[in-house]
C-alpha cells in the first residue's frame, strides 16, 4: 500500500508538463478561433434579419398606402420604376370637410374631391434607397434596397417587389395588393 501511495506522490515530469501545457494552448487556440467565426456569423445574421425587417416594413407600407389609393400608376422612365399613389390626405385638417354634414349622405357628396387628394410616389435612387416622396416631404422609408418591381396584371391588382441584398446573398419580398375596386 505504501509503494502504491508514493508512485501518486511523484507528479508529472517536466516534459510531461510541457507537452499538457501545449495540448492546453492548442486547444484554447482553436476555441478562440472557432468563437470568433461563431461571432461573425451571428452578426451578419443579425445585420441580414435588421435590413429584412427594414424592407419588410417599406412594403407593408406601400401595400396599405396602394390599397387606400384611388388611382396607381407606374411609370418606368429609366433608371427605376416609380410608383404614383393619388389617396385622399391623412391631414386631420381635412377630415372634417370631407364628410357630409349631419351623417347624411347626398347624391352630390363627392368623397374624393381634387382638394382632399394628395399624390404620393415611392421610387429607388441610385444609392439604393427606396424614398416615399410626397408634396410636402421626401422620407427615406428603406435602405440597401437592391431592387424595386412593380406590376399591375390588371385593373384590381398590384404586385410589388423589393430585394436586399448583401453579399451575393440576395433576398427578395413580395405582396399581391388587391385595389380599391369603387374609383372615383
Amino acid at each position: 500500500m505504501s509503494r502504491l501511495n508514493s508512485s501518486f506522490n511523484k507528479g508529472l515530469s517536466l516534459a510531461e508538463t510541457m507537452l499538457v501545457m501545449t495540448l492546453v494552448m492548442v486547444l484554447m487556440g482553436l476555441m478562440a478561433g472557432l468563437m470568433k467565426e461563431y461571432s461573425e456569423i451571428l452578426r451578419t445574421g443579425r445585420s441580414q434579419t435588421a435590413r429584412l425587417e427594414l424592407v419588410q416594413n417599406a412594403l407593408t407600407r406601400m401595400a396599405g398606402e396602394a390599397t387606400e389609393a384611388s388611382e396607381v400608376t407606374i411609370s418606368d422612365a429609366e433608371p427605376f420604376q416609380t410608383l404614383t399613389l393619388k389617396r385622399l390626405n391623412p391631414d386631420p385638417g381635412h377630415q372634417g370637410q370631407r364628410l357630409p354634414n349631419n351623417g347624411i349622405v347626398e347624391t352630390s357628396w363627392k368623397p374624393f374631391r381634387p382638394a382632399d387628394m394628395i399624390n404620393v410616389s415611392y421610387r429607388r435612387d441610385d444609392s439604393e434607397r427606396l424614398w416615399r416622396v410626397s408634396s410636402d416631404e421626401s422620407l427615406e422609408v428603406a435602405r440597401d434596397v437592391s431592387m424595386l418591381k412593380m406590376e399591375k396584371p390588371d385593373e384590381f391588382t398590384l404586385m410589388l417587389k423589393l430585394s436586399t441584398a448583401q453579399g451575393r446573398a440576395v433576398k427578395t419580398l413580395s405582396t399581391r395588393v388587391y385595389l380599391f375596386a369603387v374609383r372615383p
